[in-house]
């Protein structure tokens, strides 16, 4: 507890505020402060400039989302950004609304000099930060992302540049950005490019149609100084509301990604904050007992949201109406100042002090909880996560005094708008260029041991001895110079399959041959990424034997008769289940010698029933899928599933250049679900399939190598590198039941 002259020095210093990450203090549209409680919820409270139930609120959805980010059992902590928009779309309406009412216009450069001066200076430090921790624990081969991340945090853009990589089923794989908690701000500052703009229009033609002598006044609603009536920004607002709802829902259906991250589909948020704020006045004269209730069924909204929802909740879509719907009826009641309300608990202390903090703490949070584990090299456990958003906590306090009040109380950077864009133009412009320095710097991702070399794979006996030869790849310490592929270009070490390996939204193959394209003697490749992988080895087969090789793959979509539900999508996974029966009927009209299957065991997806009932309809699904691609005359060869490595294998050993065994995985985790794998390749023996399995290849003891000879074996965290399978191709020419 701080001394209370201390806190009382420290309240009167700091300027009113404006906004979700700014102490909220609310004038009225004329100018005056308005009550916020009285005793026992039945009378006015004292006069007061502090909203302190929003305090709290900040507070509450702060928490929510590091316990959500840190893992600690609140699974819908995602929902603390959703209450974070209602609180700042009800803040910086009211403060606008107060101008306009005050002056009878808004000026926008003082507007956006307040913006700046409140938000650039944390946000442009915890970047320079970031950008420094991750030049010195983040894997080069990150590096490059993350600056680019930088740059578009910098030009508040960075929510568009994840909306693109979300669809990119390769890209949502990669690990995640110590930045792309930016999103959030980015949104805000879209939003706040668009609104005042808007309501500024609104009032100079309200102005204009006074002037020509309409007759408006008080009795109707419209306050003074030509304030636009409260009927024209509702229904401004509220359609901004629904059409902004209905893009969500469908977005959230249809591309979950772009409903997650862009201002289109989140501005109805925003609005439903700023409607609260056109209607507050109405608002504060709710029955105290009502508006207490109210208060309270939105705290519970919001905290069974946190509570209930999850990863594989639709979101944000009609789902995002609860916490919103909670967070507005929070503020909307709080307007009447019912003492036993919601602020009843909201005011405590220690709410107060986390919505004091709530804006440096979000920033801080989430680079801790990426870059510690980078550092100490091992994933955080429950004590660790509970010390890193501790340590981040005390980072946003060192922040809030030290960068934002210092800069926020220099009132000129508000009253001379040139002054405050100045800075935030060189403090985007010096980001910008640090960035691009850390670019410069970036140490060289090359391994510097001897040139090493793998036994040819068409040698005599090689199938006998490939088990000892990989066995003893564990070995391996330094990375030899001759790595292949390069580490600095295994970001493009796909196989050469192109757009033939169809996205997440793509619901159809294009006519993908490959091999001897006039062979009457038809092989197809048919599964998802796991099975793409065996490409390169098969297409050389293929040319060697003169088969047509056709390839049928998509990403996430496994070769299983079974409906998923997609986790980047949030939703059933429609698509998969549409371009997975057109694939089939394509098999039956090839009438091809062979298929060649494999899936991944242990994909993003998850089955709509889960549990035990999905265990029984993948088995299921395998058996069918087998039986109906046989029924054309097909022979069938499975491919049981490959063994994962420790993480991204690429990211691992760019930082391990002189010791790569800790990023060698133990068979026991490597194998995620062992016993799925095994029943898979069962089921599918079981129902005619010729089963590969190329455990010895890639696993043969109980460590799993990441480099063997000269060969990278994985290009990502799953994925067999195209070099790797490329040696594996007289291995599996073996195996495959020739057609």
């Amino acid at each position: 507890m701080l001394p209370a002259a201390w806190r009382a020095r420290r309240q009167r210093a700091e300027p009113r505020t404006d906004d979700v990450l700014e102490r909220p203090e609310l004038p009225t549209q004329s100018g005056h402060m308005h009550a916020v409680g009285g005793p026992a919820g039945l009378e006015p409270a004292r006069r007061t400039n502090i909203r302190r139930d929003i305090e709290g609120l900040r507070a509450v959805a702060v928490i929510v989302v590091v316990l959500y980010h840190a893992k600690l059992g609140v699974h819908g902590g995602y929902v603390g950004v959703d209450v974070f928009f209602v609180i700042s779309g009800f803040l910086i309406t009211r403060q606008l609304l107060g101008e306009v009412g005050r002056s009878g216009t808004l000026s926008l450069s003082r507007f956006y000099a307040r913006r700046i001066k409140r938000l650039l200076p944390a946000s442009a430090t915890v970047v320079v930060a970031t950008l420094i921790g991750s030049l010195l624990w983040i894997s080069p081969l990150r590096l490059g992302n993350i600056v680019r991340d930088a740059i578009a945090t910098s030009l508040y853009t960075i929510n568009y540049r994840l909306a693109v990589q979300g669809t990119d089923y390769l890209a949502s794989t990669a690990p995640p950005s110590p930045l792309q908690h930016y999103w959030s701000l980015a949104v805000e500052e879209q939003y706040y490019l668009v609104w005042p703009v808007l309501l500024l229009v609104l009032t100079t033609l309200w102005a204009r149609s006074r002037r020509r002598g309409a007759d408006h006044t008080s009795a109707n609603g419209t306050p003074p100084h030509g304030t636009p009536p409260k009927a024209l920004l509702g229904g401004v607002l509220g359609t901004i509301l629904a059409l902004s709802l209905l893009l969500s829902v469908w977005l959230t259906h249809h591309s979950a990604p772009w409903a997650y991250f862009s201002l289109p589909s989140r501005a109805w948020e925003l609005a439903a904050g700023a409607l609260v704020a056109v209607y507050a006045e109405r608002l504060a004269g709710l029955p105290v007992v009502a508006a207490a209730i109210a208060s309270w069924i939105g705290i519970v909204l919001i905290a069974e949201s946190a509570l209930t929802f999850n990863d594989l909740t639709p979101f944000p879509g009609i789902a995002a109406a609860l916490p919103v719907g909670g967070a507005a009826l929070v503020i909307g009641a709080g307007c009447a100042g019912p003492r036993l309300g919601a602020e009843w608990l909201l005011r405590a202390a220690p709410f107060q002090l986390g919505g004091r903090l709530s804006y440096s703490w979000y920033l801080w949070h989430w680079p801790a909880i990426i870059l510690v584990p980078a550092a100490v090299g091992h994933p955080l456990h429950t004590k660790s996560a509970i010390a890193v958003i501790a340590a981040s906590f005390v980072l946003a306090w060192l922040t809030f005094h030290l960068v934002e009040n210092p800069i926020r109380r220099k009132e000129i950077l508000s009253r001379v708008p040139r002054k405050g864009l100045m800075l935030g133009a060189a403090l985007s412009g010096g980001t910008v260029a640090l960035a691009l320095v850390v670019i410069l710097v970036v140490p060289a991702a090359a391994g510097s041991g001897p040139q090493q070399s793998v036994p040819s794979s068409s040698a005599p006996g090689f199938a006998s001895q490939i088990a000892s030869f990989v066995g003893a790849a564990v070995k391996t310490r330094v990375v030899p110079s001759n790595l292949t592929p390069a580490l600095e270009v295994v970001g493009g070490d796909r196989p050469a399959i192109g757009s033939c390996h169809v996205s997440l939204a793509s619901t159809k193959s294009g006519t993908c041959v490959f091999g001897d394209t006039s062979s009457s003697t038809t092989v197809v490749l048919f599964g998802d990424s796991h099975a793409a992988q065996w490409f390169p080895a098969l297409q050389k087969i293929a040319v060697a034997n003169s088969w047509k090789l056709v390839v049928l793959t998509k990403s996430d979509c496994p070769s299983v008769d079974v409906a998923m539900y997609n986790r980047a999508l949030k939703r059933t996974y429609t698509e998969c289940s549409t371009w997975r029966a057109r694939a089939i009927q394509r098999i039956h009209d090839l009438h091809p010698r062979m298929v060649v299957m494999s899936s991944s065991i242990t994909t993003t997806n998850v089955a709509a029933s889960g549990g035990a009932t999905f265990e029984a309809a993948w088995l299921t699904g395998t058996t069918a899928m087998v039986r109906d691609v046989e029924s054309t005359g097909a022979t069938v060869a499975w491919i049981g599933d490959t063994p994962r490595p420790k993480g991204n294998a690429p990211d691992c050993v760019a930082t391990k250049l002189k010791d790569v065994r800790p990023c060698m995985n133990d068979l026991a985790s490597a194998l995620p679900d062992p016993l799925r794998r095994t029943q898979t390749m069962t089921a599918a023996a079981a129902a005619g399939a010729q089963v590969i399995d190329p455990m010895s290849w890639v696993c043969p003891g109980t460590v799993c190598p990441v480099v063997v000879g000269n060969l990278l074996v994985y290009r990502d965290d799953s994925h067999l590198s195209t070099a790797y399978v490329d040696w594996l191709e007289p291995l599996l020419a073996a195996r495959l039941p020739l057609p």
